[in-house]
């Protein structure tokens, strides 16, 4: 194990593990829940978050309407405490195949692959993107440095990560090569700001894609947004979503807290993340035609 954490030159306290731990048990979550769950102080806690933000562990979004960072763990912290071995294999497996996009990887090839990556760590190495970390392994794997043994899993994760690099792209490739993958502002084939006609009727859209008038929003215009913006085909359950979220906003004049959304519809956060890969705050609220959610600073 301290072979391992050399490389990643990180090394964590009991206290910082147990914070780590209670992010990934928990997320998104705030400073202060992580705080009270591990009886710590929230200053403490808050200046640790900090430094595994500098570290790339963890990361955060602002929760749309309350501005609230919720924290979540990057792939970086999932390998971390899988070298301290304070992650059931399971776990592991999970956060890691949602966090690389690799829905088709069963649990034995994700862990495979993250042993990989522990075992082939270089400072540097962009295990957070799993585009870019491909590049790197596929560079070392041409090189001769990589085991033969994993040349089957490798060769599929390369593969995965080419047709991840075409859904970036986006414009000018076949819609038959598209994956569905999204990434703000990469994806698009619309500029913004921009003045559409969308069935029938004439919509415009702000610098961030956000819909300008709200009250121009239908079905159709989702429809298109969608398509145009996040690069994503709309299925039920991305409707039960976009639903919930337009009801909400026409009732209340905000979107609606993250953590309410997850529990009136039943789903989790890598259900949110899976469906809008750009987040609440930005995919779902711009196909929902709702103003851009204040957030934290």
């Amino acid at each position: 194990m301290s072979g391992l954490l050399e490389r990643f030159d990180v090394r964590l306290d009991e206290r910082e593990l147990r914070i780590l731990l209670g992010i990934i048990g928990s997320e998104p979550t705030t400073a202060y829940k992580v705080a009270v769950d591990n009886r710590m102080h929230f200053s403490y806690v808050y200046k640790k978050l900090w430094s595994f933000e500098q570290e790339g562990l963890v990361a955060y979004f602002c929760e749309p309407g309350s501005g609230r960072k919720l924290y979540y763990v990057l792939p970086k912290g999932v390998l971390i405490l899988m070298a301290y071995e304070a992650l059931s294999p399971k776990m592991a497996a999970d956060k890691l195949r949602d966090r690389w996009n690799l829905k088709d990887f069963s649990d034995d090839e994700i862990l495979e692959l993250a042993h990989i990556f522990l075992n082939n760590y270089r400072p540097g190495t962009p295990v957070n993107d799993s585009v870019m970390s491909a590049y790197v392994l596929y560079t070392r794997y041409l090189a001769g440095e990589l085991n033969a043994r994993n040349r089957a899993l490798l060769n599929k994760f390369f593969r995965r990560a080419f047709e991840a690099l075409i859904g970036l792209i986006g414009e000018g490739v076949p819609a038959e090569m598209r994956t569905g993958h999204s990434v703000e502002g990469l994806h698009m084939t619309a500029s913004c700001p921009g003045t559409y006609r969308v069935a029938g009727r004439e919509i415009r859209l702000d610098e961030d894609c956000y819909l300008e008038n709200p009250s121009d929003w239908s079905r159709d215009v989702a429809v298109w947004i969608a398509e145009n913006v996040e690069g994503l085909s709309l299925t039920e359950e991305h409707w039960r979503l976009v639903d919930y979220v337009r009801a909400y906003w026409e009732k209340r004049g905000e979107c609606p807290p993250v953590g309410r959304l997850l529990k009136d519809l039943g789903i989790t956060f890598e259900d949110l993340y899976r469906l809008f890969p750009s987040g609440p705050a930005e995919g779902l609220c711009r196909v929902a035609g709702v103003p851009r959610p204040g957030g934290c600073p």
